[in-house]
């Protein structure tokens, strides 16, 4: 398996190469989602939001299942 810095790739802009930090990339990305999350009406706000808390759910759950495999 990778590191986390593996996740967030390196831009090549012409010959120079730009290295984007973490922080910076979530916040452009979030934005993005901001600005089209408004124009869903509340039908597909609802199946979304129901999507991420499942997937907050999960999470939730395999960090618990962590945590008692390494005795915390």
């Amino acid at each position: 398996m990778g590191t986390i810095t593996e996740l967030f790739p390196k831009k090549t802009v012409g010959e120079i190469t730009v290295e984007v930090d973490p922080l910076t990339y979530w916040k452009l990305r979030n934005e993005v989602i901001s600005d089209e999350f408004v124009k869903y009406n509340a039908y597909e706000k609802q199946e979304i939001l129901d999507t991420v808390l499942s997937m907050n759910f999960e999470l939730y759950t395999l960090v618990l299942k962590l945590r008692e495999r390494l005795g915390e």
